[in-house]
């Protein structure tokens, strides 16, 4: 079961983002804490953890996953993203939760995770990035649904939760396909690294470099 390619879409600049990823910070233990026993775990992992602040010190600390804290433009934490190398070094498995519920359905979800993946694809050199999300989210299966990525099968009674069995999807990006949509992001401008090359060739001409004789 597939949709749309990404790479079927015109590349488009995105917008400014309203979020922000950070390191999880000593409040944040207590906060991450408080949302493992709400909805908001339950949309994110499918199940509730009710982990105490040092269970979920120890599970950040531990190095199975990699975390890191979403904040919006006032610095408030209002959720968490995770990841951890796949079946080869440049495959990446990610996870999402927006856990302040009074910020879902107006794109802080679909932003964390277009932050997590610009780091992934542009720092860590990523080849595939893929997600597990239940069928029972329904802001984020309208965000798989939209084109954005590839829907790769049904996972069939993956979770269990309220006394049931839910179905979720497996979905993945491609490189070629992130940078289909939007460019790599830009640290240093292209015009400040044209210039310091234009410097250093400058220099070059005028004082060649030469080899020592030994």
């Amino acid at each position: 079961m597939t949709n749309a390619s990404a790479t079927d879409q015109c590349t488009m600049p995105l917008p400014p983002p309203s979020v922000t990823l950070g390191p999880v910070t000593d409040p944040d233990y207590e906060l991450i804490s408080r949302w493992t026993e709400s909805k908001s775990w339950v949309y994110a992992g499918g199940s509730r953890q009710y982990l105490n602040a040092d269970a979920v010190r120890r599970l950040v600390e531990s190095g199975r996953d990699n975390f890191l804290m979403v904040r919006d433009r006032d610095g408030r934490s209002i959720g968490a993203v995770s990841w951890h190398t796949g079946q080869y070094a440049a495959s990446f498995e990610i996870g999402t939760m927006i856990g302040d519920t009074a910020r879902w359905q107006i794109g802080f979800g679909l932003e964390a995770v277009f932050a997590l993946m610009g780091l992934l694809f542009d720092t860590k050199h990523a080849h595939r990035v893929e997600f597990i999300c239940g069928v029972f989210n329904k802001p984020a299966i309208q965000a798989c649904c939209s084109g954005l990525i590839q829907i790769e099968g049904i996972l069939r009674d993956y979770y269990y939760f309220d006394g049931t069995y839910h179905d979720a999807i497996i979905g993945s990006i491609l490189r070629e396909e992130y940078y289909a949509l939007t460019g790599p992001g830009r640290t240093v401008s292209q015009a400040e690294i044209d210039e310091s090359r234009h410097i250093l060739d400058d220099y070059l001409a005028k004082n060649p470099v030469v080899l020592r004789k030994l």
